[in-house]
Formats: C-alpha cells, structure tokens, sequence
C-alpha cells in the first residue's frame, strides 16, 4: 500500500485546522495508517514538505501526528537539499515537534549537516529547560560565516542565524547557563564574542554588567555594539549607574566618529544631573585640537537629556551660562557647537531664550541659521520677526555660489521667508 502526497497534504491540514469535528476524522485516518504504515510515508512526507512546505508554513503542527516518521522524514530531507526553501519549510516543521519529540532529538539535531535544521533546534531546544543543552548550545557559537559572506553581506546568513539562535535559547537558560556563557568571553574569535553578548541581551541579571563592560573593550565594533545594546537593555531606567555613564563619556572621545555617534542615543536618557558632565566636556575649547568633533556630540547627548527630563532652575542657569558663549560666533569658533547650542536652545523654555536665538541669528553660517530658524519659529515676537526681516535683507542676494559645507543657500533664504510668514500670522491673531 502506498499513500499520495494529495492524501496526505490533505490529513495534514485537517488535523492541524480549526475545525475539531474534521481534526478528529483526520485523527481517526492517521491512526489507521499508522497501524500498518506505508512503505512510501517518510518519501511522501519528505515530497510534502519539499513541494508546499514553503507555502505551507504551519504544516509541522500537522505532520506531528506522524510522529517518529515525520521526524525521520525532516532530517533526512536535511541530509537531501541545502536548498533555501526547503530549508524554511524543514526550519518551520522543527519548530512544532517540541511537544512530541524529546530534548535528544533536538540535542541530534543541533550537529545536523543543514544549516536550517541546526537554526531552527538552537532557536527551540530551550522549551525543554535542561541544563544539558547549554555546553550544546555554546558549541553553536564557533558556528563559522560561509566564505559568499565576505564577499556579499547581502548574502542570506543562516550560519549566524545559527549563533543567533543559540543566543536566543541561552538567555531563557540564563539561571543555569550564565557561568558558562562568561567562560566565553576571551574567546579568540569576534563571532563567539558577538554570540556571548547577544546572549546577554534581555536579561535581568545583574551579574552581567561586569563582563558586558568587558566586551565594550572589544577589538571588534560589532561587539562593542551588540554588548552596548545589552548593557542598554539591561539597565534601562539605571539612571545611576555610573560605571555605564563614564564609559559611555569616554566614548565621546572616540576618534571613530562612529562610536560617538552611538554613545549619544544612551547617553540621553540619563537624568538631568548629568548636565554639569556634559557642560564640562562642551566648555573644554582644548578638546577641539584632539577630537573635532567631541564638543558636538557632548551637546548632541546633551540635548537627549534636556528633551527626557524636566530641568530644574539650577541646571537651567547652568546651560544659559554656557549657551551664551556657545551661540556666540565672536567667542565659540566651532560651528558645530554653535548650531547644536541653537538646536538646543530651541528645546529649552524660558525669558533668557529669545535673546540667546537672536545673538546666534547674527551667525554667518548657514547650518546655524537653520538650527536657529526651528527656534525662533516657536517663539513669535515683534522684536524676532525685525531681526528675521534683517536676516532676510542680509542674505537676499547670496547665491549658491556662496553656499557653506554642502548647504544650499537658497535653502535658507526660503527658510527664512516661511518664518517670517508664519510669525507675521502669528501676530496679527
């Protein structure tokens, strides 16, 4: 006796449905075939999956009732294709035999020949919960990138879908794996690193702030960035947890502008007692020989805190004080600072702030204009809309010719126009 692939397609979607009544005929049919099961099944099985497995995603919640033929039908297809697809198909059927198959089927599975069969036991072996998957699972993370990799990042990845995966089912096992993830962190390869911080990424255990701070040392940016998000995650609402806080400032100094970009986001969602630091970094003048650009993303964090937190009166005199040289093309010379502080200026309330954005709008740089424009555009005043229409007079002949670092000047000039229209709005109401 042989089955077709139509008749079992068709068993298939009955028993994994919605219907109960068609679920138990199908059940009952299944039963039957498997008291005397057909020379063909796993092939017919295997036919399945290689031909609507990729459509059928769910098909797995069926073809457990198969059991051990399924199983057997999954990984000798894995032994047969390392075609995507079928790949994806065997992936998705993986995933629903946790509830039939044992932690030793999955264990198998994890040194399997296919790239899929291996992601998908990594990314489900945790729904046992067993200690001894993890030294397993910790093997997965030498899983090396396939050489196409190198040459196209494009490629699709399953090798560090693998690392991923195994990441993944080791932050469910933290309570008995954590010891053993540490053991990996001097690991000679980047991509174990990598795996080691991913793993950490969404736990709650305070043990790994020390050896994620180990990994922000890293020689691989990629680690750095996957062991910062980690930390990021794991101490999110810290606002005093300065070791995370100084090492974040030391990335400031970064000559990558790279890494200083990334410092900015966490930095921001500290606490508003961490102006007076920024303002330190943002006053030292000297710093502008060694890093261009650190006195900039001092100011960009800066303003992160400032929009996250309420300011209290003595961080607001703080930052006038220092905004007032800032804003100031006759006394700040570096027109990063100079826009940023306007930037900045447009986020704060208070009397002191017209002011300040009229100083800066005596700038002769075009960025610090822009920056400039977004906030005096909130702040409509007969005084603000004189000193636009001067602005407006001063540059109504300048031409693109004259433009400043890639900024269009006629840019500007509309700029300008739209504000003074809108401020005139503003006041006539």
């Amino acid at each position: 006796m042989s089955l077709q692939k139509s008749k079992l397609l068709d068993l298939v979607k009955r028993y994994k449905g919605k219907d109960e009544t068609e679920k138990a005929a199908a059940e009952k049919e299944i039963s039957q075939i498997l008291l005397y099961p057909p020379g063909n099944l796993v092939d017919t099985i295997k036919l399945m999956l290689r031909e609507d497995g990729y459509r059928e995603i769910s098909l797995g919640k069926g073809l457990i009732a198969f059991g051990d033929f399924a199983w057997q039908a999954i990984m000798q297809l894995g032994d047969e294709t390392n075609d995507k697809d079928v790949g994806w198909a065997i992936a998705w059927a993986i995933s629903a035999f946790t509830a039939v198959c044992t932690v030793d089927d999955y264990l198998k599975a994890l040194t399997h020949a296919n790239v899929h069969v291996r992601w998908s036991a990594a990314a489900n072996i945790s729904h046992f919960n067993e200690p001894r998957t993890v030294d397993p699972l910790l093997m997965l993370f030498h899983e090396p990138d396939v050489p196409e990799q190198l040459f196209n990042p494009y490629a699709d990845n399953y090798h560090a879908k693998v690392r991923h995966c195994a990441a993944m089912s080791l932050r469910k096992l933290m309570n008995f794996a954590f010891d053993h993830i540490v053991m990996k962190l001097d690991d000679p390869s980047p991509l174990v690193r990598q795996a080691v911080a991913d793993a950490f990424i969404e736990t709650t255990d305070s043990r790994a702030v020390e050896p994620l701070l180990h990994l922000l040392d890293d020689s691989s940016a990629v680690v750095r960035k996957c062991a910062l998000e980690a930390l990021r995650t794991l101490t999110a609402g810290e606002r005093d947890n300065d070791v995370l806080f100084h090492w974040l400032i030391s990335q400031l100094h970064h000559e990558n502008q790279w890494v200083q970009v990334y410092a900015v986001d966490p930095i921001s969602k500290y606490g508003e007692d961490r102006i007076p630091s920024l303002l330190q970094i943002a006053n030292d003048r000297d710093l502008d020989t060694q890093n261009f650009y650190t006195r900039y993303y001092a100011l960009r964090a800066l303003k992160g805190v400032i929009v996250n937190n309420s300011i209290t009166n003595n961080n607001y005199r703080l930052l006038i004080t220092a905004l007032t040289d800032f804003v100031d093309s006759a006394v700040e010379h570096n027109h990063l600072v100079r826009m940023e502080a306007a930037y900045i200026l447009a986020k704060i309330d208070g009397e002191d702030i017209v002011s300040l954005l009229l100083v800066a709008m005596k700038d002769d740089d075009p960025y610090v204009l822009q920056a400039v424009l977004e906030g005096i555009d909130k702040r409509p005043s007969s005084r603000a809309l004189t000193a636009l229409k001067a602005l407006q007079e001063k540059w109504k002949d300048a031409t693109d010719a004259e433009e400043s670092r890639d900024l269009p000047v006629e840019d500007l000039k509309w700029g300008i126009i739209a504000t003074i229209e809108k401020m005139s709005q503003n006041l006539e109401e």
